[in-house]
């Protein structure tokens, strides 16, 4: 008797629990699909129609479908849609093409701003009970990229003649898509329409040469708010003219379409300083060889071998023990190409040597700031006074004193020769 109880109580059991497993799940018979959205890809900043269809596989009735979406960002639904379908009953078959189907559509805003992304959504049905069962699906968004110079440093800033440059630029993709194959070229090549010289007209080919790399540089994909960084150097020709030098830049790159290239154009600006170059070409003596305990003068041609103007050049000899007077000679402006001559009175004390060292100072200003550099010469001394009608010049040349002199000396003569002459043929005559 217990036994059969038992029995009894266990079977009912089963069946409680059997009819509560079938009433936790949806029926197994529903399948629920995406069909298609359009448009595709979907755009930011419009509107993506999305069709669902619902089909009962089983030969059991279904009550009550009902589907439900809750988009996320970047979706949204149109005001008042609470995003649920009441599809109703779907009936049941035995035919291979299964039973009843029914088909809804769901309407997505897509957010202006929204990024180039594959969206997963989820879909949510039931058939009347309170367990839902959900299907996934994609939304693919295409984006617009575009690419820009977003930050440019230029090391130094201001280029000098003779040297070289880094260029560091940040390229910033600040679209909504990814740009593919993103190319970015520099043309230093081009002749008569780049440069701005310093009078404002069109200067000739850019002064430049890339160091180490080619004029195209490739920098794959960036997404949305990606940056990436060009590197490269330039060597500035010796002789390149102050000013700002325009070089053409073309950034390439594609988007979702990759077979469309988008190229854009723009400008890096490299700004030349000029610079002024000094040296000293001749250092002569007058007399040519200096008598000790005598006055003599010190001539000091300095050049200007740069391509700008040398301001305020000073002329400083340092003193030593030999040597007494005037120290500093100011030559105001060399310009570029051009010489000067600083002429210094000069004591000589005496002494027993042969040459006595002479050092210079050389001080000026340019763009690039305040220069000095120091010279080093000699000057030849004579032991013998007998020795003091000897004008050499110290490297060996005659001095552009010493050539006046005798200048002066023939125009005396000539000119004696022929009022002589002049005078004796006036004689002549008068007899």
């Amino acid at each position: 008797m217990n036994r059969n109880v038992l029995l009894v109580l266990f079977v009912a059991l089963l069946i409680l629990l059997s009819n509560f497993s079938v009433s936790a799940q949806v029926s197994p018979s529903l399948r629920v699909t995406v069909l298609q959205y359009t448009p595709f890809p979907a755009e930011p900043g419009k509107n993506v129609e999305i069709w669902i269809q619902a089909q009962n596989q089983g030969t059991k009735d279904i009550q009550n479908l009902i589907t439900k979406l809750s988009p996320k960002y970047p979706f949204s639904l149109a005001p008042g849609d609470d995003g649920i379908r009441k599809i109703g009953a779907l009936s049941g078959s035995n035919l291979p093409s299964g039973g009843q189907r029914a088909f809804t559509t769901y309407t997505l805003k897509i957010d202006p701003s929204a990024y180039e992304e594959k969206y997963v959504l989820d879909l949510l049905y039931s058939d009347g009970g309170e367990v839902w069962d959900k299907t996934t699906f994609d939304i693919q968004v295409i984006g617009y990229p575009r690419i820009v110079i977003s930050k440019t440093n230029i090391t130094p800033k201001s280029a000098e003649p003779g040297k070289e440059v880094q260029v560091l630029l940040s390229l910033s993709n600040e679209g909504t898509g990814i740009a593919n194959n993103v190319a970015f070229t520099l043309d230093i090549t081009p002749a008569g329409s780049v440069g701005i010289t310093p009078t404002g007209g069109t200067g000739a080919r850019p002064p430049f040469a890339l160091i180490g790399a080619g004029t195209e540089f490739y920098l794959g994909s960036l997404r949305p708010n990606e940056v990436r960084v060009v590197d490269f150097k330039l060597a500035v020709d010796p002789a390149a003219e102050k000013g700002v030098y325009s070089l053409p830049v073309t950034i390439t790159y594609s988007g979702f379409n990759t077979s469309a290239r988008n190229a854009q154009e723009t400008y890096l600006g490299i700004s030349v300083i000029s610079k002024a170059s000094l040296s000293v070409q001749k250092v002569e003596t007058d007399p040519g060889q200096v008598i000790p305990g005598t006055s003599f003068l010190l001539s000091t041609t300095v050049e200007n071998n740069g391509n700008a103007d040398a301001k305020s050049v000073r002329v400083v000899v340092l003193l030593n023990e030999q040597l007494r007077g005037k120290t500093t000679s100011y030559l105001g402006t060399i310009k570029a190409g051009d010489k000067d001559v600083a002429l210094l009175e000069l004591s000589l004390l005496q002494t027993d040597k042969k040459e006595i060292p002479v050092v210079f100072n050389i001080s000026y200003a340019d763009d690039l700031g305040l220069h000095s550099f120091i010279e080093k010469n000699k000057i030849v001394v004579s032991q013998a006074a007998e020795r003091t009608a000897g004008r050499q010049v110290s490297r060996g040349y005659l001095t552009p004193i010493n050539m006046a002199y005798g200048a002066v000396a023939v125009i005396l003569v000539v000119g004696f020769y022929w009022f002589f002459i002049r005078r004796k043929k006036i004689i002549k005559k008068e007899r």
